[in-house]
């Protein structure tokens, strides 16, 4: 499994004013959490994970230090985010959710 050093939080706030709130809406996303690292390149299998039991859906590697998905539910203040290549164990990063507001 990859180096995970660091990974945020953000709820998305959508605008009521907005005509169009897009995929954000349409897919009921509630939390955007990047990820950052080492070894989260692209490989043959997928990144998987979750934040406690709350899956992170659309998980990406943006590049060999990056990676980004999204989630439709909020997880619990404490919920440890885990990550592995699809198939694989589940690895506990370290990593907590803090709650919002992210800081």
């Amino acid at each position: 499994m990859a180096s995970i050093t660091a990974a945020t939080f953000d709820r998305f706030a959508l605008d009521p004013a907005d005509d169009d709130p897009g995929l954000v809406a349409e897919l009921g996303w509630k939390v955007r959490v990047p990820i950052t690292g080492q070894g989260l390149g692209p490989r043959a299998k997928s990144l998987v994970g979750q934040v406690g039991d709350v899956a992170i859906d659309h998980l990406v590697q943006v590049s060999d230090t990056q990676a980004l998905g999204f989630m439709q539910e909020v997880p619990p203040v404490g919920a440890t985010l885990r990550l592995a290549w699809a198939g694989d164990e589940l690895v506990d990063t370290g990593i907590t959710f803090p709650g919002f507001p992210n800081v």
